[in-house]
């Protein structure tokens, strides 16, 4: 999931959250991140040598990420979720 800001946040919330983004993206935090088992944010990190040895599972993660979408931005998102929200509280 994406980080996200808000223009309804208050200014210094606004600048927390950047605040917090250029650390969170920094090569040592994404380390640390890839190293914990979570996937990193930079796709330099995620198709380097050192991600793909952290874990086993890493050099796949590595090329299945290539193909990943972001759905928040697809037109049909808010009508496949709309769906989703029916089909689960149907009663």
């Amino acid at each position: 999931m994406g980080l996200s800001l808000s223009a309804y946040a208050s200014k210094d919330d606004q600048q927390a959250m950047l605040d917090f983004a250029k650390w969170f993206l920094t090569p040592r935090i994404q380390k640390e991140w890839y190293q914990a088992g979570a996937t990193p944010a930079s796709n330099a990190i995620l198709q380097s040598a050192a991600f793909k040895a952290a874990q086993p599972w890493n050099p796949l993660t590595s090329q299945v990420f290539s193909y990943v979408k972001d759905l928040w931005n697809m037109p049909e998102y808010s009508t496949m979720l709309k769906v989703l929200n029916d089909t689960i509280n149907a009663t």
